[in-house]
């Protein structure tokens, strides 16, 4: 049986696959060159950024920010809903990269 969470995330994936929507950083999102926690980091947003969000796959999506892009784990922000309310992607105790890439 699959968690809320993730029937969210699913959701969320499907609805931004194949088009740009802007999203808000929840948290200090890591932007990384790659689609994984060791990718090397291109960027931190600050916490309420607004960003471009494309493709979205296994958790992580395609973003773009301020020039810069790359990857970031959809946890870390919110995609508005047609009905003009949020979405959340994820919990709010995210934390900033300690620097050993197990929590971006």
């Amino acid at each position: 049986m699959r968690t809320p969470a993730a029937l969210l995330l699913i959701a969320i994936s499907a609805t931004l696959a194949g088009c740009s929507e802007t999203a808000t950083a929840k948290v200090e999102v890591t932007l990384r060159s790659t689609a994984e926690n060791d990718g090397k980091i291109v960027a931190f947003i600050p916490k309420g950024s607004a960003m471009k969000v494309s493709k979205c796959s296994h958790g992580w999506c395609q973003v773009s920010w301020n020039g810069h892009q790359g990857y970031a784990l959809a946890k870390n922000f919110s995609v508005p809903v047609r009905a003009n309310s949020t979405t959340e992607t994820g919990d709010d105790d995210d934390k900033r990269d300690d620097g050993d890439g197990s929590n971006d």
